[in-house]
């Protein structure tokens, strides 16, 4: 059998990539159309009851207010992750990046994804960082907690009583 040409593998590779990003922006555009009804009836809903109050409002001065994106970061999600991580860590330790493997094959399925893959290795660090400033977390091998070979370990002094789930 004759082997495959690299080229024709790699167009193979990104079409199927380009069929799964079109996959997911189908969910994501019914999703859209669920999420845009139900704030639609809420909408016109709350219309109704403002209509039915008997102090009239300016609705010219009203203006919409756009919230942020649900961040994957949102409080204590981090945090919580990493401390995880490190419960169950080898006595010598995890890696930065180690930490950060962990972390995305359990993230909350509640919570949407980190995206940039730099950016959530800088917030884990400075997370990483302020655990062990704190005295939660202990980093005793190479790295001050500003490069990926930094090893942590969970400060079980600390942690004893603490039941982790």
């Amino acid at each position: 059998m004759a082997r495959a040409p690299t080229s024709l593998l790699l167009l193979i590779d990104r079409r199927n990539r380009l069929e799964g990003e079109l996959a997911r922006l189908k969910t994501l555009k019914r999703q859209s159309a669920e999420l845009y009804r139900h704030i639609s009836r809420a909408l016109d809903e709350i219309d109704d009851l403002l209509d039915q109050h008997p102090v009239e409002l300016d609705w010219s001065v009203l203006e919409p207010k756009i919230t942020q994106a649900k961040s994957p970061f949102e409080y204590g999600v981090l945090t919580a992750q990493v401390l995880r991580a490190l419960k169950d860590a080898p006595a010598t330790g995890m890696t930065s990046l180690e930490v950060a493997e962990v972390i995305d094959a359990s993230w909350p399925e509640s919570l949407p994804r980190p995206g940039d893959r730099k950016d959530f290795m800088l917030r884990l660090r400075k997370r990483l960082k302020r655990l062990r400033d704190d005295g939660a977390v202990l980093s005793p091998a190479v790295g001050n907690g500003h490069t990926t070979s930094s090893t942590w370990i969970l400060n079980k002094d600390r942690w004893s009583g603490l039941a982790l789930e």
